[in-house]
Parts: structure tokens; C-alpha cells; sequence
């Protein structure tokens, strides 16, 4: 829908609009773990390989995560991860957009490789590890 003036209207403030694969999937399995909330942050790691196939269990809890007005941060633990591919970094720009999202590392060869090729390496804010994502406001 265009406004009259032409343009497209903005989304309004706190709204996301997540991708079709993202469906309200139950967290389970050795790929996903949500840690309790610390201080208003939400730490999810992440372990194996995330695809278009395997992204539904991540894509379930960084949407909760990004729902909930309570979590002021949103930290993905990315330092396991072995594959990454375009569904994931499309996931992640939709968490950045959010404002909250911190990536803590160190990230693996390929997921850093993913970001470099993208640009995303310099947009994304990057932790070297969970403590440091932890602290950072």
C-alpha cells in the first residue's frame, strides 16, 4: 500500500516482518538452547549447520525473543555453528532490525566468511565471546 505521496509507508515501531519459514515451531532438539533471561538479555546458541531445511527451531526462538518487550538484547551464540547459509544471514539482518541482536564468537571460519562476503561483518555488532556480549549495554 502507497501513501499518497508516493513512497511506501514505514513500518511501525516494534513490528518485524519475518520471513514465510517462520512458523511457531517448538524449541527442541541439539540444534537450539534458550538460556534463561539475565538482566533483560536472551541468549540463544546455536550448534550445527542452519539451512532453509534447518532453520525453523532458531527462527522460532529468535522470534520469541524479538516479541518479547522484556529482552532488551538478543545474544546468538554463533561459536558453534558449521554451516550457514543465505536463510540464516537473512534471519539475522531481520533480528538486527530489531536493535537488540549481538553475535557472540568466536564465530566459526564460515559464518565469518558468510559476513565478509556480505558486508555484514561491519554492521552486525560481534562479541568475541558470551561474557563479552554479556556486558556489552
Amino acid at each position: 500500500m502507497q501513501s499518497t505521496d508516493g513512497s511506501q509507508p514505514s513500518t511501525p515501531v516494534g513490528r518485524i516482518r519475518w520471513p514465510a519459514y517462520v512458523k511457531e515451531t517448538v524449541i527442541q532438539g541439539d540444534q537450539v538452547e534458550v538460556l534463561p533471561d539475565e538482566n533483560g538479555a536472551r541468549v540463544i546458541m546455536c550448534r550445527g549447520s542452519f539451512d532453509l531445511d534447518t532453520l525453523a527451531p532458531f527462527a522460532a526462538a529468535a522470534q520469541a525473543a524479538a516479541v518479547d518487550p522484556s529482552v532488551r538484547r538478543i545474544i546468538l551464540d554463533m561459536s558453534h555453528v558449521s554451516f550457514a547459509d543465505s536463510s540464516l544471514l537473512n534471519l539475522l539482518v531481520v533480528l538486527h532490525r530489531t536493535g537488540r541482536l549481538i553475535l557472540a564468537g568466536p564465530l566459526p571460519d564460515r559464518v565469518t566468511q558468510l559476513l565478509q562476503l556480505t558486508g555484514m561483518d561491519a554492521v552486525l555488532t560481534i562479541a568475541e565471546g558470551l561474557p563479552g556480549a554479556r556486558a556489552l549495554p
